[in-house]
């Protein structure tokens, strides 16, 4: 069984409370199975915004014409569009990885958590157990 201040299970806003615990000095273990960053950064609200972004912009054009603008959109490069999310997701994604592997005080596990009692997580073939658990 390891032993830890404090356990995470996630790392979308879960990593906030990885950082406050490891910036305290605290020995953390995080819990993440996918890559960093959680469903907002990976799939959610990222991913969204960049491609409703340029989708606001081509709609500002089209409707500049009641505004007295004349204006036309010659083509969308729907690939580029694409190419930039995914640019953007995944340096943000690396940059993550390399701040926690880079850290002695918390240990990114990629697995999933069970519960198999209180304050006690199975992970993998790993046994983790601490005072504080958040998920």
């Amino acid at each position: 069984m390891e032993k830890y201040d404090v356990l995470v299970v996630g790392s979308g806003s879960g990593m906030i409370v990885a950082a406050n615990a490891v910036a305290s000095g605290l020995r953390t273990a995080l819990v993440e199975s996918g890559p960093l960053g959680g469903t907002c950064l990976n799939r959610g609200c990222v991913p969204s915004k960049m491609l409703i972004y340029p989708a606001d912009v081509a709609l500002q054009i089209r409707e500049a014409g009641r505004l007295g603008v004349e204006a036309t959109i010659s083509s969308i490069d729907f690939k580029k569009i694409m190419d930039r999310m995914h640019e953007l997701v995944t340096e943000d994604v690396d940059h993550q990885a390399e701040s926690v592997e880079a850290n002695s005080n918390i240990t990114w596990f990629k697995d999933v958590a069970e519960f198999i009692s209180d304050y006690t997580l199975k992970v993998g073939d790993n046994v983790l157990k601490a005072d504080k658990i958040f998920i």
